[in-house]
């Protein structure tokens, strides 16, 4: 098959003609329209769920991984046990628009430990890193690096189902 740059150097009948934001192009007697800015909405659009579905399958994980009902007390390098369930119910999702094109699952920073009214996420990261005496217990960035080889499939598969039967608008 030629593609249309062939055919135009051919001398054939290539006449790209503007409709707003569309461009025609009439090759012989058969028209194409291309929508550029419109395509890539949809697909930005179509990505930014993938992304915010894959921050979903993390943050799921982050809660899977911390869990475990103490005590007895988490050994460090384990993933913590739950105490009081408030860093286990502060894990949220920040969601991606097609402009931004980006998602964040973790701690959410307004969260506070309702017995305590300690900052969860001052917590979140003592027990991300250690501190005031206590070893590491990582959770987030172990979560993260167990879960990163699915993000991509989660990220493609979730963008191709929201495209769902195609693009709109497209004939």
């Amino acid at each position: 098959m030629a593609s249309i740059e062939s055919l135009a150097n051919k001398g054939r009948n290539l006449a790209p003609i503007t409709r707003g934001a569309a461009v025609t192009t009439k090759i012989g007697e058969m028209e194409f329209e291309w929508r550029g800015e419109a395509f890539k909405e949809q697909i930005n659009e179509a990505v930014a769920v993938g992304i915010t579905d894959g921050a979903v399958h993390v943050a799921r994980a982050m809660k899977r991984n911390i869990g475990v009902q103490g005590p007895p007390t988490s050994l460090p390098g384990a993933f913590p046990h739950m105490d009081t369930t408030s860093l286990n119910r502060s894990i949220s999702v920040d969601v991606a628009t097609a402009k931004s094109l980006v998602a964040a699952a973790g701690v959410a920073r307004e969260a506070r430990n309702s017995e305590t009214g300690v900052r969860v996420d001052d917590y979140a990261l003592k027990l991300e890193f250690g501190g005031l005496g206590q070893q590491p217990r990582p959770w987030a960035v172990r979560t993260l690096r167990e879960e990163t080889g699915k993000l991509f499939g989660i990220i493609v598969e979730s963008a191709a189902r929201t495209l769902g039967g195609g693009l709109k608008g497209v004939r």
